[in-house]
């Protein structure tokens, strides 16, 4: 089990998904944890736009990651 202590952004999880590359992706109340299996990286922001909280995660054939907030849909593009 994961939590904050790990790098986990937020503990309250709504959403999972694993992209192409294994990684996963974590939405919480406070935006989206990416973890590859070594490192954590945290996302808050999406082209200038707050994600939190993030309560769905898409990833499409491209790599481009869809997330569902509580102010609407962001897209991260690539392998972010």
């Amino acid at each position: 089990m994961y939590t904050t202590k790990d790098g986990l952004l937020n503990n309250n999880i709504h959403v999972m998904a694993i992209d192409a590359s294994d990684d996963i992706w974590i939405g919480t109340d406070y935006g989206v944890s990416k973890f590859d299996g070594i490192k954590w990286t945290t996302y808050t922001e999406v082209n200038g736009s707050d994600i939190a909280p993030v309560y769905a995660i898409a990833i499409d054939s491209k790599g481009n990651k869809w997330f569902g907030t509580s102010t609407g849909l962001l897209k991260l593009t690539g392998d972010n």
